[in-house]
């Protein structure tokens, strides 16, 4: 682990900067390395999305590309859907326009969104099941061209921006055969192609722009950790509104694996158990909270027999976690652990190996990727000494373009890497630090940004909906960690007599403008709130309080029953 390379920063960016360039550490190190597959192209990550499918579907049109509760696709009936909808996207929408994909998490659904991709439109994938008001909000923000919806019913529950054209899935399929329509050529793979929207220290939602290069590395990287093929089928917890869901759902595809689909929030459990035997699942993505309530159900351990690849992320891991799971998983089930988010794409990665034993509770984050460089700095911006928590700083050619805002991409808190041109610089936010064995550990955010349930949340925006209720005087979320997960805790200021209409008027509004994750678990009304001498939110006096049973989990238990003991 010392074979690593010290690269000095230039003197016109980022003074007082070590830039580290870590040693390749094969992604399926302590995974399935002996599993045979076929290895990507070495030029996967310039190569357009489409001949990359049509590769991969070649010797088997008829396999099962994807499929849900309801409807299956071939590999066949994939790639013309695709073409379909690309088509009738590309003749709708100028070249330099933005499409909104408010699409379900179905099989049509995702062919769709990778249809926008495909027509070489910038793509903003939201999720319909997030409340109405936010969806619009995001829609008025993102001044798109076009918004491409399921079909002419799904328009009533969304407010189209004025200027925007509506599309659907419904016309693009009843349309005349696209014949020999090929999609614009060439192709840039460091071009803005998808947006993804995370919670906004703004207090607003804010949109991470992603090119086709970054997707299709995130993509790469499984694809060689999981040594994907046709005998696999994947699930991700996690919806193609995330970078995660989406990219990892892409690489599935493009080993030729079965996508199966699948949305908690809408669907039981029960039918996601139902799905994994029937499909045969054998890899899944889904974060630790949502392990942990999955595998504590009935039939958890019939549905994941098969299961030889278990990749969770997203939030803190514990060494006991890891061995309460390999009571339910296979004996010969891997289990992955990454660090990444949507800015940073992956940063770092490993397999727990079924005997480690760290010296810490929490789980590493994992081994620095070879093709990026990093820093550990400090408040002031120096390096710091080994060992240190400090501030992770990533520069590489595959971090976020930067942030969509009115219509196009800026660079946001993304920097330009002076030194290299292409690549760019990210201070994460995150404080971590390296341990002797080489790998980053993670020790907690820089600033309040947190992740409940794999979800980013900036607790701004839940204060910006608490505030904009009539009567709150203030507002603070804070999170808490009760059994070693992170909840919301929310501390409204108002006037006394007011706090009992208050509690169900702000439950309400919260469900109405804000998705799952980022309702807090608790309310706490006050009369007025702490303040630090500088006129700032003392959050260390506010007080802490009972976390009642999550809605997630009353959700997952629906038509479930749980094991016993």
């Amino acid at each position: 682990m010392s074979a690593i390379e010290t690269i000095a920063a230039g003197r016109n960016a980022w003074h007082d900067v070590t830039w580290t360039g870590p040693a390749a550490v094969p992604f399926d190190r302590n995974g399935p390395a002996n599993r045979a597959f076929i290895p990507p192209p070495a030029d996967f990550t310039e190569r357009a999305i489409l001949d990359l499918l049509c590769q991969v579907a070649a010797p088997n049109l008829a396999a099962i590309a994807i499929a849900g509760a309801g409807e299956r696709l071939t590999y066949a009936e994939m790639l013309d859907r695709i073409r379909r909808i690309a088509c009738h996207v590309a003749a709708a929408v100028p070249a330099d326009g933005a499409v909104v994909a408010l699409l379900p998490n179905s099989p049509t659904g995702f062919a769709g969104m990778l249809a926008c991709l495909v027509a070489a439109r910038v793509c903003v994938v939201l999720d319909p099941a997030h409340p109405r008001d936010r969806n619009a909000a995001i829609l008025q923000d993102a001044r798109p061209a076009a918004v491409l919806l399921p079909d002419d019913s799904a328009a009533a529950d969304v407010v189209i921006p004025e200027g925007a054209v509506r599309l659907t899935l419904q016309a693009a399929l009843s349309g005349a055969d696209p014949g020999d329509w090929q999609p614009p050529a060439p192709l840039d793979p460091d071009a803005p192609t998808l947006v993804h929207y995370t919670s906004g220290s703004t207090g607003r939602p804010k949109g991470i722009v992603i090119s086709t290069r970054a997707a299709l590395r995130r993509a790469l990287m499984y694809l060689d950790a999981w040594h994907i093929t046709a005998a696999d089928g994947f699930l991700g917890t996690t919806q193609p509104s995330t970078n995660s869901g989406f990219c990892s759902s892409l690489a599935a595809l493009c080993g030729g694996a079965r996508l199966l689909v699948h949305s908690l929030g809408s669907e039981s459990v029960g039918t996601l158990f139902a799905l994994a035997r029937e499909e045969g699942l054998t890899l899944l993505d889904a974060g630790p909270s949502v392990v942990r309530l999955l595998f504590a159900l009935d039939g958890a351990r019939e549905a994941f027999t098969r299961l030889r690849v278990l990749r969770s992320s997203g939030e803190t891991i514990l060494q006991a976690d890891i061995a309460n799971w390999r009571r339910i998983l296979p004996a010969d089930c891997f289990i992955a652990h990454a660090y990444a988010s949507t800015e940073a794409m992956f940063g770092a990665h490993w397999f727990v190996p079924p005997d480690y034993a760290g010296a810490e509770p929490r789980l590493p984050a994992g081994f620095p990727l070879a093709d990026q460089e990093y820093a550990l700095i400090d408040d002031a911006g120096r390096t710091v000494p080994p060992g240190q928590p400090g501030q992770l700083v990533l520069r590489s050619r595959h971090i976020a373009c930067g942030e969509w805002r009115d219509g196009r991409c800026v660079p946001g808190r993304v920097q330009p890497d002076s030194s290299r041109p292409g690549w760019r610089i990210l201070p994460t936010g995150d404080l971590l630090r390296l341990g002797e064995d080489g790998m980053l550990r993670f020790v907690s955010r820089a600033d309040r940004q947190i992740k409940i349930h794999g979800v980013r949340v900036e607790p701004a925006e839940i204060e910006s909906v608490l505030r904009a209720t009539p009567g709150v005087a203030d507002a603070a979320v804070v999170p808490r960690q009760r059994a070693g997960e992170a909840v919301l805790i929310a501390y409204v200021a108002a006037d006394p007599r007011r706090h009992r209409a208050l509690q169900s008027m702000l439950r309400d509004r919260l469900r109405a403008e804000l998705p799952p994750a980022m309702r807090p678990a608790r309310i706490v009304l006050r009369d007025r709130m702490p303040y630090l001498p500088g006129g700032k939110v003392d959050l260390l006096a506010l007080a802490d309080a009972e976390v009642p049973t999550g809605t997630l989990l009353q959700r997952l238990l629906r038509g479930v029953g749980r094991r016993p003991g």
